[in-house]
């Protein structure tokens, strides 16, 4: 029986400590008055868990709050992202691969980069992997309380196995050897939800109701959010919904929508219309303003498989909001602008009347801070199985 207790004191001990530190990390700071306000823990708890958190490095007091009011101010306690480390490794757009050692809050420390396009399964997870040991050998690595691996893909089995169509990911391979390297948590996620988790936290955070996040990044994935936080039920592979027969010089990803309306099948199709030969989306964006017929049939048709894959998004879930990240038409804005067209003429009137949409270019810079928010979003959760204060106790020892 008192087994049974100590274990459940622990994980209640666990869980408070949980609310306290996200109050202030999410927040970016708070006073105690607050922390008790919201989370309903009593004063003495609260002071036990902030002497704690303050005694492992991460919170601080940061002054005393601005406020007109009589009697004593509270001190404010802020997030401490620099104590520990964490390790990330993503493949935003399917051809470079970044392993980044940073700080809690994404700030770099130390990173290497290597072009994967091509690569198989073997040798993609012999380059993470040592790109990784080399990272970890340096001083601030002994920091690291977890890696978090960021991919283009479906993830399955809770991040044990990866189905990518792009990149020829060995997931059970590349954690088994992580885990040797240094024996901390490893977490997977798929990388359209780890921009729309980034991007939730901005422009989206403000806004109640439904949200939809497009990504147009080395095939078409999507996310859906709920009033700022993601739908885990909505897997989010939208480029691989069949809308055609396809052509056979697809192979497996015959007739998929990320397939009818990529930028290499843009070019393919302006080369067999016209017999020359483009290389790369803004010489292409160069012909359409130019007004060659034969790319504006090929972008016609491209962009009309596009804008119907848009408007089921919008038929199955009436969103109020629109973001697309136009990352694989950057160089050829016209793309998207005439598949947003297709998507409003496709629509059955009234769905989608009062849709915002806005177009932007998720910057590489801020992958890496992305799939920071996310690791750490993923590290101080309740369904983590592993308690991440009996890490930072281990190191702040």
């Amino acid at each position: 029986m008192r087994s049974n207790e100590s274990i459940n004191v622990k994980g209640v001990q666990r869980l408070n400590r949980l609310c306290v530190v996200n109050l202030i990390r999410k927040n970016g700071s708070a006073v105690r008055s607050d922390i008790g306000k919201y989370s309903g823990l009593s004063p003495a708890a609260i002071s036990g868990i902030v002497s704690y958190l303050m005694n492992i490095g991460l919170v601080v007091e940061s002054g005393v709050e601005n406020v007109e009011r009589t009697g004593r101010k509270g001190v404010i306690l802020r997030f401490c992202s620099s104590r520990y480390t964490i390790l990330t490794a993503g493949c935003d757009n399917d051809e470079l691969l970044r392993v980044s050692l940073t700080d809690l809050s994404g700030e770099v420390i130390a990173q290497k980069e290597c072009r994967i396009a091509g690569m198989d399964g073997e040798s993609i997870t012999a380059q993470l992997c040592a790109n990784a040991e080399a990272l970890l050998r340096l001083p601030e690595a002994q920091r690291v309380i977890a890696i978090g691996l960021s991919v283009s893909g479906m993830v399955l089995d809770h991040g044990e196995n990866v189905l990518s169509a792009a990149v020829p990911w060995n997931l059970p391979a590349i954690r088994s050897r992580l885990k040797k390297l240094r024996d901390v948590p490893v977490l997977v996620s798929n990388s359209t939800f780890t921009k729309a988790n980034w991007l939730c936290r901005g422009s989206m955070n403000e806004e109640k109701g439904l949200s939809v996040f497009v990504d147009l990044s080395g095939g078409i994935g999507a996310a859906v959010l709920q009033d700022g936080a993601r739908l885990s039920a909505v897997a989010g592979e939208i480029g691989q919904t069949i809308v055609a027969k396809g052509d056979p010089e697809d192979g497996e990803k015959r007739g998929w929508l990320e397939t009818m309306c990529s930028p290499k099948r843009l070019l393919r199709l302006y080369h067999a219309r016209s017999g020359k030969t483009v290389s790369d989306m803004a010489s292409f964006s160069a012909l359409l303003a130019q007004g060659d017929s034969a790319a504006s049939e090929a972008l016609e048709e491209c962009a009309e498989y596009l804008g119907c894959g848009l408007a089921n998004l919008v038929a199955l879930f009436d969103p109020q909001k629109m973001m697309i990240n136009a990352f694989d038409y950057a160089d050829c804005p016209q793309m998207v602008a005439r598949a947003l067209e297709v998507m409003r003429s496709r629509l059955y009137r009234g769905i989608g009347k009062n849709l915002h949409v806005e177009v932007l270019c998720f910057r590489d810079r801020d992958f890496v801070s992305a799939m920071a928010q996310e690791l750490c979003d993923s590290l101080f959760s309740e369904q983590l199985p592993v308690d991440v204060f009996a890490l930072m106790d281990e190191i702040a020892q």
